[in-house]
């Protein structure tokens, strides 16, 4: 279990069910991040069944073998492409009673991952995906049809008493991004836009941003960087353990990914009482609008993104205060991770009912 916003939906969801008096047994295909040790921290039970180098092995069957024979569980919910994929082909033969999937993004890989989870779809007793965006994309692409594929959205929790209260005062406006740093994220737009922006000479302002990837793809995002004369605007951090707690020392949150689900950190940032400027993608819309605490902009567009940037920036101290509260209160109207935990047990018992 890494650090992204699948793995914190499912420390999430595993916290809430236990405490609910379910039994839940946590399979993570990749070694035990933070994430993990949270969810252990938890009292959860989570074993590694291992993935070499994201390719399934026998060690790995054999381990999902004996889990499930060990644990006996009534349901086999996984999420992501290499879970889902294991779990359709594996989890009926090893003694599985019901399997439901979990498509995390509206795009989840090339056309051959398309098509494996479009043939095995039948396997499992449902598939959920977390955003209507991504839901009638992933139909409408015929990988899903409507009547096996449900919209669970992500949930958060609100047990939280950290607020935008911390964040640096120095004249300088002061941006985070957070995520990998992989093609989804796109930061190429976001390093464009930065250009546009200083170009402009309005603002001063700085972009940190917080997430890991390989040297490769770090060495030619600086390079980059360089190259358009915003190194001394951008900097990349690294990844954070605790991102929540580093959220509050910004002044607003920027998102310029090329597609996504329902992102975690947008809802995260939302949380904190950011301002958002995201581009318009996945299930972002169902998250931000202008009378929900941010501006949603054009996907690849490195003008319209600093033009929301811009908008932020233009705004007084308190008029952004008003957007994260308003931005807030819609979070926890919709997806308070109890409500959303709620949604996944009438799934189960339905899926259970269905015999």
């Amino acid at each position: 279990m890494g650090q992204g916003g699948a793995d914190n939906q499912i420390y999430l969801i595993s916290k809430e069910l236990v405490a609910r008096g379910y039994y839940v047994k946590v399979l993570s295909l990749t070694p035990l991040g933070p994430m993990g040790e949270k969810t252990l921290s938890s009292g959860i039970e989570v074993e590694y069944i291992g993935v070499s180098n994201k390719k399934m092995t026998f060690t790995t069957i054999m381990n999902l073998k004996r889990c499930i024979k060990e644990f006996r569980p009534d349901i086999l919910l996984t999420f992501m492409y290499h879970a889902n994929i294991i779990g359709k082909l594996f989890g009926k033969l090893f003694g599985v009673p019901k399997l439901i999937t979990s498509v995390r993004n509206e795009y989840f890989g090339n056309r051959l991952r398309e098509k494996l989870e479009k043939y095995t779809a039948s396997l499992a007793s449902i598939t959920t995906t977390n955003s209507l965006v991504a839901s009638k994309s992933l139909i409408s692409r015929k990988i899903f049809k409507e009547n096996k594929l449900k919209v669970i959205p992500n949930g958060i929790s609100f047990n939280y008493n950290k607020l935008n209260t911390t964040a640096i005062n120095d004249g300088i406006f002061h941006w985070v991004a957070v995520g990998r740093l992989r093609p989804q994220k796109d930061y190429e737009n976001l390093i464009f836009a930065a250009k546009s922006l200083v170009s402009k000479g309005e603002y001063k302002f700085n972009i940190d941003v917080i997430g890991n990837g390989d040297s490769n793809t770090l060495n030619r995002l600086v390079e980059l960087c360089k190259v358009h004369n915003v190194d001394n605007v951008i900097r990349f951090v690294g990844p954070s353990n605790d991102v929540a707690s580093e959220l509050i020392k910004y002044n607003g949150f920027v998102l310029s990914s090329a597609w996504e689900g329902l992102p975690n950190v947008v809802m995260e940032a939302q949380l904190s009482q950011l301002p958002v400027v995201s581009t318009k993608v996945g299930g972002v819309e169902e998250l931000v609008s202008s009378e929900e605490g941010g501006y949603l902009v054009k996907p690849k567009d490195p003008e319209s993104l600093g033009e929301g940037m811009l908008k932020v920036m233009n705004k007084t101290p308190q008029q952004r205060k008003e957007m994260g509260v308003k931005g807030q209160r819609h979070l926890q109207k919709k997806y308070e991770i109890g409500c959303i935990v709620d949604k996944w047990e009438d799934l189960f018992k339905d899926v259970i009912k269905k015999g």
